[in-house]
């Protein structure tokens, strides 16, 4: 009997450290206990072995359709802990938890937990009134649910106008159907505002976004003009809207009223179609130029009004005739941010004609033997304002003529291109061209009454043209200038001390043409004796 209690005493004795041995896992937390999609999990527990040390702490969790890697715990002493990334939490559901905890001989003690993953989710369920009115209190119900459920409580709200906080009217109330009822006063401007709806409940949100249309009670505009270019006298059919909360209001000559500027138009008639109207007027008695035509309604006391830009046209008129009075083929184009808006030709009597709205262009002429271009010329009218004149037989004294352009433009602008062609088989040297303009040009007579004075351009040899850039115009030539030579004579032979010197020449160039208006520098050789004159018109 003795031996008996003597061996179990033994095996007793043994049993002690073999049940110390196993790990002992404690304290275990999932912190948030229930997830929203977008957080991150945290596991923390407690890990011990009396007489052996604990090698690693592991959790194998798996989800709904879905398993996720073995994850391993972060030791601090005994207590271990584990972040579970949001990324591996991305659906709802129920997420189950195997906790590992092993010592070094390779003795494991297992747990379990679990945890959910919820989402929040909601939207604007229906807004009224659509379209709302100004002075509306507007009505935004919402619907919200944690997954499946619909949330009736502890809900915050934000409502934003075009990024704007709106302050709610009253407290948000809860409708078994509609869901949340958001009230806001509506804008004091009508226009097509971008609404956000954020719903705040515990550690998450949700948005949802819509737009609202905000009209005027009364709402009057223009939506079409027949024709935007008129003249005096010119009917013009307007098409014009009327509402009173969306629904139509009656227009007739009694509480209708159009101006263009400020004068009164004529209302011919007024009728319906559909929903809109036709009101058709004749034009009053104005000058060209760029005027607003405003339409009004008189209703319920109070006036309403639109306008729409109108442009009484500018009438393109001229002629173009050469010093034969024959007609020149010329073009013309009115150019507008690179778009030409009206392109006009001359008749078979040098007569052209267009309109177009007064506004500033650019303006191309091309003439048969040039081309210039007007920049930012201000066009309210045009009546005959290009005069041009080319030749290339007139006599210029000193300068061979290879091509002569004059013009005259009546018009104001910036900066003008000049392109003139001249005539080769003029020249007797290209490389010897040079362009001269006269300031001072005289169209009726055909001549310059000061001086031709040499200018800058480019001169192309190969398409006989030269390009200038001038603020002005004039008369310009291309030519070479010629030789001079002067025949002259004196009075006597023979003179004494404070004698008179009568001397009298001619100056004619190498083609033995008079040469007027030049300068003549008269010198006594080895004296310092000089004097100036300039020749008259015969070159004497």
């Amino acid at each position: 009997m003795k031996k008996s209690i003597f061996l179990a005493i033994i095996l007793f004795l043994i049993t002690i450290p073999l049940a110390l041995a196993t790990p002992t896992i404690e304290s275990v937390s999932v912190q948030p206990s229930s997830l929203w999609i977008g957080e991150d999990a945290f596991i923390s527990l407690n890990c011990f072995d009396g007489n052996y040390t604990v090698e690693q702490v592991y959790a194998d969790i798996t989800g709904p359709s879905i398993t996720l890697p073995t994850m391993y715990f972060t030791k601090s002493g005994d207590n271990y802990s584990l972040s579970i990334d949001e990324e591996y939490l991305d659906r709802t559901g129920n997420f189950d938890v195997t906790i590992s905890c092993e010592n070094n001989i390779n003795e494991i003690t297992y747990t379990s937990v679990n945890f959910t993953v919820s989402e929040l989710t909601g939207h604007i369920n229906e807004i009224n009134p659509e379209p709302a009115y100004i002075g509306d209190i507007i009505e935004i119900d919402f619907i919200v649910k944690k997954d499946d459920t619909k949330l009736s409580s502890s809900v915050v709200f934000n409502v934003s106008l075009n990024n704007n906080l709106k302050n709610l009217k009253v407290l948000p109330a809860y409708d078994i159907n509609k869901g949340w009822i958001l009230k806001i006063d509506s804008p004091t401007k009508s226009d097509l505002y971008d609404l956000e709806v954020i719903a705040f409940y515990d550690r998450s949100s949700v948005r949802d976004y819509n737009s609202i249309d905000v009209r005027n009670k009364i709402e009057f505009e223009i939506i079409s003009m027949d024709k935007n270019w008129v003249e005096t006298n010119d009917n013009i059919s307007i098409k014009l809207k009327a509402l009173e909360r969306n629904s139509v209001i009656e227009l007739n000559k009694n509480n209708v009223d159009i101006k263009i500027g400020s004068a009164d138009a004529e209302i011919t008639s007024v009728s319906r179609e559909g929903d809109l109207f036709n009101v058709k007027i004749i034009a009053p008695s104005l000058s060209s130029g760029r005027y607003k035509l405003e339409a009004y309604l008189n209703y319920g006391g109070s006036s309403y009004s639109d306008s729409e830009s109108i442009d009484y046209i500018v009438s393109i008129t001229g002629v173009l005739v050469d010093e034969d009075n024959k007609a020149m083929n010329v073009k013309i184009n009115f150019i507008r941010d690179d778009v030409t808006k009206l392109s006009i030709t001359t008749d078979a009597y040098g007569h052209y004609s267009g309109s177009i709205p007064p506004d500033i262009y650019d303006v191309e002429i091309v003439f048969p033997k040039s081309t210039i271009t007007l920049y930012d010329v201000s066009v309210s009218v045009f009546d005959d304002p290009i005069k041009y004149f080319h030749s290339t037989g007139y006599l210029v004294p000193g300068i061979r003529n290879a091509g002569l352009h004059s013009y005259e433009i009546d018009l104001s602008y910036f900066e003008a291109d000049i392109e003139m062609k001249y005539e080769e088989k003029n020249v007797i040297n290209e490389n010897n061209l040079k362009i001269f303009r006269c300031s001072s040009w005289s169209s009726g007579r055909s001549v310059c009454n000061g001086e031709w004075e040499e200018v800058t351009g480019e001169i192309d040899i190969i398409r006989n043209r030269v390009k200038i850039d001038s603020s002005t115009l004039s008369a310009f030539i291309i030519g070479e200038i010629k030789g001079l030579n002067t025949d002259f004579s004196l009075d006597r032979e023979k003179y004494y001390l404070d004698d008179k010197i009568v001397i009298t020449g001619i100056l004619k160039d190498e083609d033995r043409n008079t040469v007027g208006n030049a300068s003549i520098d008269v010198r006594i050789k080895n004296k310092e004796i000089t004097y100036k004159t300039t020749t008259d018109e015969n070159g004497v």
